[in-house]
């Protein structure tokens, strides 16, 4: 990451008179969530587990042979645990023409294990693809705003997203499709064995390469309110921006290891694309979310929704460890607002990494979105998360100063901004701190 540094003197010359900025209040919204549509938990359902009609998931078994349910199709099925009624419970239907998909449990016969340790006790299968010819299958989220063909659910709002756990297992040169969501929203790996992502059936190439046999969390967010764009991370890393919009009356249905582009006849058989696309590997804790500004679903928050970071960056820094939370499968400890050297706690420390980070700069991602920040960029100050450290950082860092009980010094400012560079401030104030926990 290419950083030019300012001296501290430079720094409050610069940025001098944020401390005017007293007309611009910053309040705390309560706690919300983003709102889970689907949860496919890949064999470890908890809507019906101990009850009669449990999934009952067993290790090598062909996915649905131990429940009596059928999805789209008649394929047995894979259960959707966050389903409240009949109306969204949407299960992913298995089908192959060789052999349907598998349990794989974790730590048995060679598997691997979990993807996330702390949560391994309500974690113990995926689902193995075979690259050959199984794929599952369910009616499309596509634009929540629109309810697909065979679904009774809608939602006010454009803006969803989703994100798990993959582990590709071989990369033999061919494309693989991990999920395609109506051929609007998705990622596959490219034939140089690259992640490419997918929105309204626009592909971008990441450049960021695959690991084989290694579990890779990956998120993909369409978020029209704070991010702007259409971003895909990999492993809590940004790696694309695209801008938002889809076709919003897909029809297409949500594949998941195949690819969901319409075929002729619309019959929307994988094993008819040229060619065809089918993943091999394991994948495991699919979550498709619905987000808005915040008024009635949740709006994004990367340091609270993000999977990757909240579950393997976060335990791993000194100031953090995991608690599950056996309610959503993901760690419960929060980051700290303001904590840039991740410790646990915002401090002088903090305030000073920041004047070191000053005027750091992501690198230019792949896409015609905004440009979007991550823990790497976090670390060196970037508060409001948009790639850089700079003055609607300084204005956030001021709020956390004000609001802070600890005696801490942030260097003297000397200038008065602008009437517009107050309110773009405040403007990024508010964004940042509309963030909702778990």
């Amino acid at each position: 990451m290419p950083r030019q540094l300012m001296s501290k003197f430079s720094l409050t010359a610069m940025l001098g008179g944020v401390a005017a900025l007293s007309p611009c209040v910053v309040t705390p919204q309560a706690e919300a969530a983003y709102t889970l549509d689907r949860w496919y938990q890949m064999g470890d359902d908890i809507l019906f587990a101990g009850s009669p009609d449990a999934e009952n998931a067993a290790n090598g078994a062909a996915v649905g042979s131990g429940n009596f349910l059928t999805g789209v199709n008649g394929g047995p099925v894979t259960f959707d645990s966050a389903a409240t009624n009949n109306d969204n419970f949407q299960p992913l239907a298995a089908f192959g023409a060789t052999g349907l998909p598998t349990y794989a449990q974790y730590g048995v016969g060679g598997n691997p294990a979990a993807p996330v340790a702390g949560a391994a006790s309500m974690n113990q299968f995926g689902i193995r693809f075979d690259g050959v010819d199984d794929y599952l299958a369910a009616i499309n989220l596509n634009d929540p705003s629109v309810a697909a063909p065979g679904s009774l659910v809608t939602y006010n709002t454009s803006d969803r997203g989703m994100q798990m756990w993959v582990m590709p297992t071989n990369l033999d040169g061919v494309a693989e499709y991990v999920i395609d969501d109506a051929d609007m929203h998705g990622f596959n790996v490219t034939t140089a064995g690259n992640w490419i992502a997918e929105t309204r059936d626009d592909r971008i190439e990441t450049g960021v390469a695959v690991t084989p046999n290694t579990w890779s969390h990956v998120m993909l967010v369409h978020d029209s309110v704070g991010l702007k764009s259409s971003v895909m991370y990999v492993n809590g890393l940004a790696v694309s921006t695209q801008t938002t919009g889809y076709n919003n009356a897909s029809a297409v249905n949500l594949l998941v290891g195949a690819n969901a582009e319409p075929d002729v006849g619309e019959t929307q058989n994988p094993d008819l694309q040229t060619p065809p696309t089918f993943f091999q590997g394991i994948i495991d804790e699919i979550e498709l979310f619905v987000i808005d500004d915040g008024s009635s679903y949740g709006q994004f928050d990367y340091t609270s929704d993000n999977g990757y970071f909240t579950d393997i960056f976060l335990p791993s820094q000194s100031g953090y460890g995991f608690t599950l939370n056996s309610s959503t499968g993901h760690n419960s400890q929060q980051w700290v607002a303001g904590d840039i050297d991740f410790d646990g706690d915002f401090d002088q420390t903090d305030i000073d990494l920041f004047v070191d980070g000053w005027l750091s700069s992501k690198n230019d991602l792949p896409g015609a979105g905004a440009q979007i920040g991550d823990y790497v960029s976090l670390g060196l100050g970037d508060l409001n998360l948009d790639g850089s450290t700079d003055a609607s950082d300084w204005v956030v860092l001021r709020s956390l100063v004000n609001g802070s009980s600890a005696n801490l010094s942030i260097p003297p400012l000397v200038a008065v901004p602008s009437p517009g560079a107050m309110s773009l401030a405040c403007s990024a104030i508010g964004l940042l701190l509309s963030g909702r926990r778990r």
